[in-house]
């Protein structure tokens, strides 16, 4: 038999949930993108049930992923913002002080990397600059000339210094993140 999920869309500092109502709470890749990271870290603590999980990731910084923090820096070149900032600003430092300052016990924080795999660097560096524009409204504001525009060049200014990761006809980018567990105290 299938369990039953049920969806709802709600900010993640106020979740429209009762307290100690789960056994395990997941967030992955969202904890860097909450304007209150504690509050919402909080609220992942105050719905689980006493000995209930956390498990948690988030990309590690830009100099950990050096691949995306070159396509930061083209970002800032070409358009003055640090698109791809938000999404690899947590530290494993600061991961673990969001967990304690809700109240999470047996902290655990791994450091693990990923291989991401593209049919080439122009489709990595598209789809990562599409990333960015989730979270930088600038990139709404171009039209589809100077999108296009702005990816040829980006494009042209990443070549080199995306050849590294260059596999045949791939690129192969290593991405680090941190994957953290954790657990409310059993009453």
């Amino acid at each position: 038999s299938e369990a039953p999920i049920e969806w709802y869309e709600a900010s993640a500092e106020a979740l429209p949930l009762s307290d100690a109502a789960f056994d395990l709470v997941l967030c992955q890749q969202g904890l860097q993108f909450f304007a209150d990271k504690l509050g919402a870290t909080r609220e992942m603590r105050r719905v689980l049930a006493p000995g209930g999980r956390v498990a948690l990731s988030v990309w590690q910084t830009l100099e950990d992923n050096p691949a995306h923090k070159a396509i930061n820096e083209a970002t800032v070149r070409l358009l003055g913002t640090p698109a791809l900032a938000v999404g690899f600003s947590v530290s494993a430092q600061e991961l673990e002080a969001l967990l304690s300052g809700a109240s999470f016990q047996g902290i655990v924080i791994e450091s693990v990397t990923m291989t991401l795999r593209f049919p080439s660097a122009d489709r990595f560096i598209k789809l990562s600059m599409l990333a960015g524009a989730a979270v930088r409204p600038i990139f709404a504001e171009l039209d589809e000339a100077e999108r296009a525009t702005l990816l040829e060049a980006a494009q042209q200014e990443l070549s080199a210094a995306l050849q590294r990761y260059i596999q045949g006809d791939e690129i192969v980018v290593p991405m680090a993140a941190y994957v953290a567990t954790a657990h409310a105290r059993a009453s």
